[in-house]
């Protein structure tokens, strides 16, 4: 018979991109903006952010006899909160 327990400590980095083009002329021609005409004036938004997050993982195992296993594992939730910066490029 045998009895064992592991415990491990995780760590993941997240970095992330996310960008999409912005059609101010349609905004522009919808708010009555003089010169705006949909589809002429795209701009672009570009966000950008990276975090750490941590967790940790449990397992036991159980061996009554040779070539028999009973095992349990546990992986905990690891969470992100991004922060970083946004970019708007408007055109002129």
């Amino acid at each position: 018979m045998t009895v064992s327990l592991g415990l491990g400590f995780q760590m993941q980095k997240i970095e992330a991109r996310l960008s999409n083009a912005i059609d101010f002329g349609t905004i522009g021609a919808l708010n009555a903006i003089p010169g705006a005409v949909p589809t002429t004036m795209d701009g672009m938004a570009v966000m950008t952010g990276d975090d750490w997050g941590y967790g940790y993982t449990v397992g036991f195992l159980y061996e009554p006899a040779r070539n028999q296993r009973i095992g349990v594992s546990y992986r905990s939730r690891v969470s992100h909160s991004l922060k970083g910066t946004t970019e708007l490029e408007v055109p002129c």
